[in-house]
């Protein structure tokens, strides 16, 4: 429970693109967090990874939409200075 909540936490604070590019950043923060509230039990956690990200298909479909967008933008410039 401690895992999961702080990972919300942590997931929560960042944008969809900074979860999938910062991954190991992320499971450091977490792994820390979570070291820090156990240690009184005299417990060590030495790893923690998240494994795989799901997520919904109406934020796929908006994703995918936003990069075809970005395409397209970067094509309309290189016209324009072409």
């Amino acid at each position: 429970m401690l895992a999961q909540s702080t990972t919300r936490s942590e997931i929560g604070n960042l944008t969809l693109d900074q979860t999938f590019e910062e991954r190991d950043r992320i499971n450091q923060r977490i792994l820390e967090k979570i070291q820090q509230a156990i240690e009184v039990w005299g417990v060590s956690c030495i790893r923690y990874e998240i494994k795989d990200i799901i997520i919904s298909e109406t934020i796929r479909k908006v994703m995918n939409l936003e990069a075809e967008s970005e395409r397209k933008k970067r094509a309309e410039i290189l016209i324009s200075e072409g």
